[in-house]
């Protein structure tokens, strides 16, 4: 398979997922691998990030945004554009203020429980865009 070849040539515009939050999010997240692998497979080190960035959208958006509320969804959009992967993740929760998020590599936050998620993901993609309040994260990769 060529490393020119993309989600849109094969007429696959956009992979769409909507689970609730009460299920396995990593049967989730290994269904959309899966998918993902034909399209992927010449990018090893983008599907690593592409897995660890996603896994950690799809937790956050369940333990943080839904809480664990069975009656909420998650969403997850998957597609390219040229030579981007885009990953959106929505949940149903309220959202948060993302620019609040405190720094994890600085010494006075070095021991808190949060914030190392967001950090990964900012580290691993190329772009992290949260919307709608936070409840909608869309992620770039440039293949």
């Amino acid at each position: 398979m060529s490393n020119s070849l993309t989600l849109n040539e094969l007429n696959l515009d956009k992979l769409s997922y909507i689970f609730n939050s009460e299920s396995d999010y990593y049967s989730h997240l290994n269904q959309i691998l899966t998918d993902l692998h034909p399209f992927l497979s010449n990018y090893d080190s983008v599907m690593g990030n592409v897995e660890l960035v996603l896994g950690e959208a799809i937790n956050n958006g369940l333990t943080h945004g839904n809480k664990g509320d069975a009656s909420k969804q998650i969403k997850v959009e998957v597609w390219m554009e040229n030579t981007v992967l885009f990953l959106s993740v929505e949940d149903e929760g309220v959202g948060f203020n993302y620019n609040d998020v405190p720094d994890p590599t600085l010494p006075e936050n070095r021991e808190k429980l949060t914030g190392r998620g967001v950090f990964l993901m900012k580290s691993l993609a190329d772009l992290v865009v949260f919307e709608s309040n936070g409840s909608k994260v869309e992620i770039h990769f440039k293949l």
